[in-house]
């Protein structure tokens, strides 16, 4: 059986009118956000996160050419600035 292309638009244009109804007018209620977990740091832990004074000399960058041992570089000057990931053999 071979359905009529302007049939079959009207049945999809149908689908869509009727798929977008259903919603409410009431606005969902505004969701919040979870609270943050409680953390309970060691005293060796609060030592090593401990703020340092601020140290405005230098611009803190950080740069890298790529992830991988060093032999993984073609470029030698790429792979001294290359980062071996923790399965990588080398650095």
């Amino acid at each position: 059986m071979r359905v009529p292309a302007a049939l079959a638009v009207a049945i999809a244009c149908l689908s869509c009118a009727i798929s977008a109804c259903g919603g409410s007018d009431e606005a969902a209620p505004p969701r919040s956000p979870d609270p943050a977990p409680e953390v309970a740091l060691t005293p060796a832990e609060e030592e090593v996160w401990a703020p340092l004074p601020p140290n405005r000399g230098e611009i803190p960058v950080l740069l890298y050419h790529g992830i991988g041992s060093e032999s993984d570089f073609s470029n030698e000057d790429d792979a001294a600035y290359g980062v071996a990931s923790r399965t990588s053999p080398g650095r």
